[in-house]
């Protein structure tokens, strides 16, 4: 890894800021967007969504659940470009941006078979699918680049 720049510095710091932006604004939307699916599920009255998410009355059960794979592939989409950004700021190295990428794909195809045996195999529905939330967990979040970067650092040194 190269010495930084001011320039580079200054671009990190807002990678951090975007970071920490699209993570509380991921929570956001899905923990309202869960609780809206239980009221609609278990029919309750409810009226406490907050104002910048209230269009959410607008949909029912099924389509809020489409909604929230949307938005899984969209933030998981964020923190993949977020860390081929950094890996790419910091290395530059095309291996490292490969890595980066497989690592995702891994992650999304762990979730994909966990998802599939749940369906598969009844008795494995509940844990698949919690199993694969995790790792969906994992590709919404700076998780997987706090892994690569200092794997990057340690392969650099070798």
């Amino acid at each position: 890894m190269k010495k930084l720049s001011l320039r580079k510095i200054i671009f990190l710091t807002v990678i951090i800021a975007l970071i920490l932006f699209f993570g509380y604004l991921r929570d956001f939307i899905f923990i309202h967007t869960n609780r809206e699916i239980g009221i609609q599920y278990y029919k309750m009255a409810n009226d406490d969504l907050p104002t910048s998410l209230r269009w959410m009355k607008n949909f029912n059960y099924l389509q809020l659940i489409k909604f929230k794979w949307l938005f899984t592939f969209l933030f998981s989409g964020i923190f993949l470009l977020i860390t081929l950004l950094v890996t790419k700021l910091l290395f530059d190295k095309k291996n490292f941006l490969k890595i980066s990428l497989y690592a995702y794909i891994a992650v999304f195809s762990i979730a994909l078979v966990f998802t599939g045996c749940g369906y598969l195999i009844p008795i494995f529905r509940e844990n698949g699918y919690e199993l694969s939330r995790y790792f969906m967990h994992i590709a919404q979040s700076p998780l997987i680049m706090m892994v690569l970067i200092p794997a990057f650092k340690l392969s650099e040194k070798k």
